[in-house]
């Protein structure tokens, strides 16, 4: 005798809900569709912590790609007469932008970082060294485009200033290592606000004590090339 078959009320037949991958399957689509017409593009959408300087004067320039793109973390300022350009993202760039007429020294070969990471507390004093400049590009701003005679890791000084067709003569130093093949020297990561104190500078014969200059972190969001 076989067994009758149940009989399920017609109340009880719903539809299952959509699972959470159907319900998002269109936003990944959609997504992924913009991700790659942005790569096809040459651009992708970019995030870039960064250390924020902040003194008086200053005009800010992005710090990749030969200024092009990136975070405006470059800070460049007027002082006594010549101009300063500082970076203290990753690493530490100091420029010193020289015009006709200057003579400029600095007394001192370190630079000390004082301030918060998440990590704690900052107190830290990392050497600069003189540093070669990469070669000149049609695109590089004004500022950044009359690379100084490189002859020295070691030359902090006296330093002649020029200029021709507006370009102030720049002398670099970065945070190296002092052996034959020198290595970078990182800034305390994950740093939150603090100070960075430049060496003492004297500049055509006048001193100037050690600069504290104020910083802190921030985020800077664009579409950022692919390729520099």
């Amino acid at each position: 005798m076989s067994t009758p078959a149940l009989l399920i009320p017609a109340r009880r037949l719903i539809r299952p809900a959509p699972t959470r991958r159907m319900c998002w399957s269109q936003p990944v689509r959609s997504c992924v569709a913009v991700l790659v017409y942005l790569g096809l593009s040459g651009c992708l959408p970019m995030r870039y912590p960064y250390e924020h300087i902040e003194v008086a004067d200053a005009r800010y320039f992005q710090s990749i790609c030969y200024h092009t793109f990136g975070p405006p973390s470059v800070a460049y300022y007027p002082f006594h007469g010549i101009f300063i350009s500082l970076d203290v993202t990753n690493t530490v760039e100091l420029g010193l932008h020289l015009p006709a007429g200057t003579t400029v020294e600095l007394k001192g070969n370190a630079v000390r970082i004082i301030g918060s990471a998440d990590s704690g507390p900052i107190d830290t004093t990392i050497p600069i060294r003189a540093f070669r400049h990469e070669y000149v590009r049609k695109s590089d701003p004004l500022e950044f485009s009359r690379r100084d005679p490189f002859t020295s890791a070691d030359n902090f000084g006296p330093l002649i200033g020029d200029t021709s067709d507006g370009r102030n003569l720049w002398y670099e130093f970065v945070s190296v290592t002092s052996e034959p093949r020198p290595h970078i020297i990182p800034t305390p990561r994950e740093l939150i606000r603090g100070t960075i104190e430049l060496p003492p500078i004297m500049i055509n014969g006048q001193s100037y004590q050690a600069q504290p200059i104020p910083f802190e972190r921030r985020v800077h969001t664009e579409l950022s090339p692919i390729n520099c």
